[in-house]
């Protein structure tokens, strides 16, 4: 992998997401962020990087931003446990149907990588 590829990290421009974006941004990585800001802010990100504000689930933003990119950092997720039993077919949407429409359209836009990242919350 060279400093030259593209990569888009889902997630962002959430606390997490920011430091990672960040750090890729200084190493030369040119970082697409898909974001839908439900809990992220677009003022984490660093100047010059690219934000799409949208769901990780939807196909046409995906078609968008994946083409010719060498990975995704996936880090979007919904991880309140309380809010998950009050809402969990939202969660379940967020965290399972949304990441297969994501693993579909890598697969079909020949995207090779994906690093995924958990939390304390699973």
């Amino acid at each position: 992998m060279s400093v030259a590829d593209r990569w888009v990290v889902t997630g962002g421009a959430g606390y997490v997401g920011g430091h990672v974006v960040a750090a890729l941004h200084a190493a030369g990585v040119d970082v697409v962020v898909l974001d839908d800001l439900s809990t992220g802010r677009a003022d984490r990100l660093p100047r010059g990087v690219r934000l799409v504000r949208g769901r990780v689930g939807d196909r046409e933003v995906l078609d968008d931003v994946l083409p010719g990119a060498a990975g995704v950092v996936h880090l979007a997720a919904l991880t309140s446990a309380p809010d998950s039993v009050r809402s969990p077919l939202a969660y379940y949407r967020a965290n399972v149907t949304d990441v297969v429409v994501l693993l579909g359209a890598m697969a079909e836009h020949d995207v090779p990588r994906l690093l995924a990242s958990s939390s304390a919350a699973v």
